[in-house]
């Protein structure tokens, strides 16, 4: 979901700181790797064998803060900024401490070295792109690129330079007030913060707001909004209280990012000493060299997989790309509703110069072209899960996790009602706005472990993602975001630069084991020097001490890397605009991104053990004609005579934010339908059984036929929506019976030229049963994106399998996950079955789900759309790339949620199960023998 200029809040509350009969259920597991290397024994014993960090750090003798504290300038950085002389005075106090470390320390290291624009040429997207595309292509100048660059002033997007000295003051200045004064520890747990500190820290927030909107003048959504918020005292208040709970959370993790520095360097020289006398040393050595294996995870907001192949293969006259062209002719305005349609003039001079004459030029897609020409393991189609919503898909390909079950993420969508939330008066979640500041608060209760968790061991680099709890560095994801619109490239430039300078210290590393090897394995006449003169020894330990210093210096062998824009600009700009497609667009600059990041690996002599694993969130669709469903239901309603209580949790899509107070929500109770839209594709409804007994629990279909409002009327609700939205509807999903985890049957209805049609799906564990007298989800139907199957005889068979030998009464003779998953990958619809089968296994998931068709927009304002089931919005790029790959054969279809599982197999060699220890997305990797 793309998130505005607003965002600039997100920082500021973030603190600016690091911060499956006769037929054989297709393979899961897809492709091979070389098995050099691959090995839980050198796993267990050189990862975790060294290192066992400490979960949670309270306190660090000062000694070894020391060497950091003069190595990052930490004194002359302050003294460089206007601070008051009491602050001053706090601060260097903290820092002359004789006894332990101050938590003020990473907090400055953080604000100081991480946050601070690239000033490289080098490093921009714009400054090559204009150096090597050529002007006269079809839509190369467009909103977010000219060809003769802007004059400015400051950084070259825009001129807001992240380093400003005053600025950068007040947050110092605020973290002074809630920790220094108080003398409260930002290591303790967070509680609410009193009324007392609100209202000495909201000053303070007032101007922090106000020094931020000085800084981009030009942008006058930006001075718009900052200057709402500054008049309306309850809104403020709610921010404050925002900040100083994002404050705390976020300066203990920077202390404990810079404790497990600490501890890791001292574990492994430690480990090293304590092994230097026998051959575990060497072998350590030798695999550091050699054997050690490196893993760059990536998600990528809005990529799609079959749009991006055919770009980058000059496939122009492709089944695709017709099918797409068919897509973009303007569907029929749907008649009897109110609808309005779009008149935004959309650019898509490149997409039509494409499908008549394709484009083949060495520095478009250079990156990708690369991947297909390579042996890779990217799946013909990859599936984002239903709804395609980034807060719901993020976590689950950045982790590996479902939504519900053991460790999940517990995320269903972009927003929610927690019926037994706030003491049982219910609480609505809506994750544009400060809610998105709960996103790790509310997965961490479910359990749910990160990938840098999981891989404790490993010396991890978060760039720009969330979920990072648990890397050793971090790129702070809301900063990014933040910034990222008008400083373009900014998270992606600092990255890089990081990794720049590790490719360096990784081949300074590689010399320093080289000739500790050396010492360790010494030839005759060495073996005599040594022991005639007990020679070495000093040397041994200086390379030693050396080594581990800068160990987690070198190339972290797990970096998370996030890129928002694809999808962030698609939404306002078109998903198949200029601004997306051409040349000088979002496209080609993940390419321009993905062959820099390759090129640092090349540099530190380490390409050939690196897998990369990449999957977009979701894809998206065009948009032509909005509708709002709570006009067209509950305002037909109301002329009928209904007092209905409506609660719009949600901003339609193109709005602002929304601001809930993060410790005083608003109760859910008295309401008669709760709703909520997301992207511009999913429109969720939840409805309440006003008695309490009944109240927390989600009525199911047969209740809604006759349900009863707070008023005392009763309707039938689905009748209604059904009869009122019409034409517009792609279908409305409802729960058939109490769903969970394991079980539950879902109806979906829909009406087609003035007739009711309807299917039902019922889930037992992994098998599925799928029934539908017009088969409204399109099963038996070819896809015209695929043109004739690679292989027909397959979707011939399963078809008869799952649809027509399949019996409700003989759960035998159901289809598995993973049949329903290839067979539906034949069709236009791909994952449909197995997907919306999950949909409600859990209660947060709404009550009724409603997708629009193809063209249609609900409560959006903006040409792209996703979270709902038309194919461009269920295209996700899914897959791997490498030297270490083997693959014979692409994946036939995987799910976004493949990757983490696969990179972590890479790494450890452990295999991953789905439903045990978290997982809940099958790995790829065939295991190596």
């Amino acid at each position: 979901m793309r998130f505005p200029a607003w965002v600039w809040l997100i920082p500021i509350l973030s603190f600016f700181i690091g911060f499956g009969a006769t037929f054989n259920a297709p393979v899961t597991r897809a492709f091979d790797l070389s098995s050099e290397g691959v090995s839980r024994t050198l796993y267990e014993t050189f990862v975790t064998g060294i290192y066992h960090t400490v979960a949670d750090t309270k306190q660090l003798a000062m000694r070894v803060a020391v060497p950091y504290i003069a190595r990052w300038k930490i004194r002359e950085f302050l003294d460089g900024l206007p601070l008051d002389q009491p602050v001053r005075e706090r601060i260097n106090r903290r820092l002359s401490s004789n006894e332990f470390v101050d938590e003020v320390i990473p907090f400055v290291w953080s604000l100081k070295d991480q946050y601070t624009p690239v000033d490289d040429p080098t490093l921009s997207f714009d400054a090559w792109a204009r150096r090597h595309i050529s002007p006269l292509v079809l839509g190369g100048d467009h909103s977010l690129f000219q060809f003769k660059p802007a004059s400015a002033s400051g950084s070259a997007a825009g001129g807001l330079a992240f380093d400003d000295k005053k600025l950068i003051a007040k947050v110092v200045a605020l973290y002074d007030v809630l920790f220094l004064q108080t003398r409260v520890s930002p290591l303790k747990v967070p509680v609410e913060p009193s009324p007392e500190l609100v209202s000495k820290v909201k000053p303070l927030v007032r101007e922090l707001l106000g020094a931020f909107s000085s800084k981009l003048k030009d942008n006058q959504e930006v001075g718009e909004a900052i200057g709402g918020l500054l008049k309306d005292e309850q809104r403020l208040d709610t921010i404050t209280v925002s900040l100083i709970m994002a404050v705390h959370r976020e300066a203990y993790k920077a202390f404990q990012i810079f404790a497990r520095k600490i501890q890791r360097q001292e574990a492994l020289q430690r480990w090293m000493q304590e092994n230097k006398g026998d051959r575990r040393l060497a072998d350590y050595l030798e695999y550091a060299q050699n054997q050690r294996l490196y893993a760059m995870h990536i998600a990528v907001d809005g990529l799609q997989g079959n749009l991006v192949e055919s770009l980058a293969l000059n496939k122009y006259h492709g089944p695709f790309m017709k099918a797409l062209a068919e897509d973009m002719k303007v569907p029929p305005k749907p008649e009897g509703l109110q609808v309005k349609t779009l008149d935004k003039q959309l650019h898509h001079e490149f997409l039509n110069g494409f499908l008549q004459t394709g484009y083949r030029d060495s520095f478009y897609l250079p990156f990708f072209r690369r991947i297909y020409g390579r042996k890779n393991a990217v799946a013909e189609f990859g599936v984002s899960t239903t709804p395609t919503i980034s807060v719901r898909n993020l976590p689950i390909v950045k982790t590996g996790a479902a939504v519900t079950g053991e460790y999940s993420t517990g995320i269903p969508n972009f927003h929610f009602v927690d019926r037994k939330a706030n003491a049982g008066k219910g609480r609505a979640y809506y994750f544009y706005g400060n809610d998105a500041l709960l996103l790790e608060d509310l997965t961490q209760k479910t359990g749910l472990k990160t990938m840098f968790e999981r891989l404790g061991g490993l010396n991890g680099l978060d760039c720009n993602a969330q979920y990072e709890r648990g890397a050793n560095a971090v790129y702070n994801a809301f900063l990014n975001l933040a910034l990222g619109e008008k400083v373009r490239d900014f998270g992606d430039a600092l990255c890089l630069r990081e990794l720049r300078r590790r490719a360096e210290n990784e081949r300074t590393l590689q010399a320093l084991r080289a000739k500790l090897l050396n010492l360790l394995r010494p030839t005759n006449f060495r073996k005599v020097y040594q022991a005639v003169f007990k020679a070495d020894h000093r040397r041994i330990d200086q390379l030693i001490r050396d080594i581990a210093e800068l160990e987690d210096d070198g190339m972290p062998q797990y970096i998370l890397y996030y890129n928002p824009w694809p999808d962030h600009f698609a939404h306002f700009m078109g998903p198949f605009s200029d601004e997306i497609i051409s040349p000088t667009g979002e496209l080609n600059r993940l390419d321009f991104w993905l062959n820099e990041f390759e090129k640092a690996y090349e540099d530190a002599g380490v390409a050939d053990r690196v897998l990369w694993g990449m999957a977009g969130d979701h894809g998206l669709a065009p948009v032509y004609h909005l509708l709002n469903p709570e006009i067209e239901v509950f305002d037909y309603l109301k002329t009928q005579g209904f007092k209905l209580v409506i609660e719009k949790i949600s901003s339609d899509e193109g709005e602002g934010p929304k601001m809930n107070h993060p410790t005083r929500p608003k109760s859910m109770r008295d309401k008669d339908v709760v709703i909520a839209s997301t992207a511009g594709g999913n429109y969720m409804m939840d409805f309440f059984l006003h008695d309490n007994m009944s109240w927390p629990r989600q009525p199911i279909h047969s209740e809604l036929l006759n349900w009863k409002t707070l008023q005392g009327r009763r309707v039938n609700i689905i009748a209604v929506i059904l009869e009122r939205l019409k034409d517009s509807l792609d279908y409305l999903a409802v729960r058939d019976e109490f769903c969970d985890h394991h079980r539950c049957a879902v109806r979906l209805m829909a009406t087609r030229a003035g007739q009711r049609v309807h299917a039902r799906i019922v889930r037992r564990g992994s098998k599925i049963f799928y029934e539908s007298p017009t088969d409204l989800l399109g099963v038996r139907k070819p896809s015209r994106y695929e043109g004739v199957a690679r292989n027909p005889h397959n979707y011939g068979i399963l078809l008869d399998r799952c649809v027509d030998a399949a019996k409700l009464s003989d759960q035998s003779t159901w289809c598995g996950e993973n049949e329903w998953r290839e067979l539906t990958s034949y069709t236009e619809k791909p994952d449909s079955v197995a997907q919306l089968s999950h949909i409600y296994d859990t209660d947060l998931a709404g009550t009724v789900n409603l997708f629009p068709l193809p063209g249609i927009g609900y409560n959006s304002k903006v040409p792209g759309r996703h979270a709902g089931e038309h194919f461009h919005e269920k295209d996700a790029f899914v897959g791997f790339w490498g030297a270490p790959v083997r693959a014979t054969m692409r994946p036939r279809t995987a799910v976004n949620g493949s990757i983490a599982p696969t990179l972590y197999e890479y790494l450890t060699g452990k295999p991953v199960e789905v439903d045990k220890d978290g997982w809940g997305f099958p790995s790829l990797l065939l295991e190596t023998k």
